[in-house]
């Protein structure tokens, strides 16, 4: 018997059901992800793991 495990299935996923079902909005852009400050996430590119905009807006609440 096979089974393919990769790391969507095992942690991605169920960490994604997780947090929509605490009320966070989940977006996948690993495949069509588009930068700059108009892009989907408003990177610069890759390696800004911290969206600043969104950060700074949620501390000031």
């Amino acid at each position: 018997m096979y089974y393919e495990y990769s790391e969507d299935q095992l942690i991605e996923q169920a960490t994604e059901d997780v947090l929509k079902e605490l009320g966070w909005q989940v977006i996948t852009a690993w495949q069509n992800e588009t930068f700059g400050e108009n892009g989907l996430l408003g990177r610069d590119n890759k390696s800004e793991v911290v969206l600043e905009k969104h950060l700074l807006a949620a501390l000031t609440l």
